[in-house]
């Protein structure tokens, strides 16, 4: 079975918001552990993270609906 492209971008950034979810869980389970860098930097990091999930999410919806005009 052959997935369209949006589905696999779907697919890809459902995948994206398990993981952050469970990073989220594990962070809040073990408040010792940390990141050997800066907070500014770690906010760039989370920042770009949950753009490129919500892009991606942007993206599939305008895929599925350019494939529906497609037909």
């Amino acid at each position: 079975m052959k997935l369209k492209l949006s589905t696999k971008i779907l697919l890809i950034a459902i995948l994206l918001t398990v993981i952050a979810i469970a990073f989220v869980a594990f962070a809040f389970s073990h408040p010792e552990l940390g990141f050997p860098v800066s907070i500014r930097t770690t906010l760039i990091i989370y920042g770009v993270y949950i753009a490129v999930t919500v892009l991606l999410y942007v993206i599939a919806i305008m895929l599925k609906k350019f494939e529906g005009r497609k037909k």
